[in-house]
């Protein structure tokens, strides 16, 4: 795979690797010699690059590299992700990298999905108390810019009243507290260094 181009899935076009660097472009090219002339292309000097790794086998991989003493990650993802593993093993083979195994930490998505989920227990319990005010005989007024969107949520709020508000939240909570339970399993990948 080394000195062809490899058409790649995502906003970066194409993929080609050399024994001194990677070039990643978002232009479309025909030839290496044509991507090495593009001015707008990204090097990764082969020399820099620590690490290569994936997660999901259909997804994204991964190029770690060092630039000025710092750690950056390229994200990369294949047209036909069949052609993953043969393109990392060649890449492998350049730099003399051995295969691993690679854990992923669990934090980022507890985290991000208990911040989503504390964001829907005030959502909910805020239409709630609006369910209750309606209930009683009284009526919440919008203002401001979306005025209409938020005029459409308070009358399907009134029009459920608490104990629909109540539920559709409750629901809406286990479904956040299972997604955390399910990101707080540490991920298994590959990885070559």
């Amino acid at each position: 795979m080394k000195n062809k181009i490899i058409p790649l899935g995502s906003l970066d076009k194409v993929l080609a690797f050399t024994d001194d660097q990677i070039l990643i472009s978002r232009n479309e090219h025909e030839s290496i010699e044509s991507l090495q002339a593009d001015a707008k292309r990204k090097i990764v000097p082969m020399s820099s690059v620590k690490e290569l790794f994936y997660i999901n086998p259909n997804g994204y991989f991964f190029i770690e590299y060092d630039v000025n003493g710092k750690t950056k990650r390229e994200p990369v993802l294949l047209q036909d992700t069949t052609t993953m593993e043969s393109l990392l093993e060649s890449i492998a083979e350049v730099k003399n990298f051995s295969k691993g195994e690679r854990t992923q930490s669990a934090k980022n998505g507890v985290i991000i999905n208990g911040i989503i989920a504390l964001f829907v227990a005030f959502l909910f319990w805020t239409l709630y108390g609006i369910a209750v005010d309606a209930q009683n005989g009284g009526h919440a007024e919008a203002y401001g810019r979306r005025k209409g969107l938020k005029k459409i949520l308070i009358d399907i709020t009134e029009a459920i009243g608490p104990t629909g508000v109540w539920v559709i939240g409750a629901l809406l909570m286990l479904y956040f507290v299972y997604k955390i339970v399910k990101s707080a399993k540490p991920s298994k990948g590959v990885s070559y260094k």
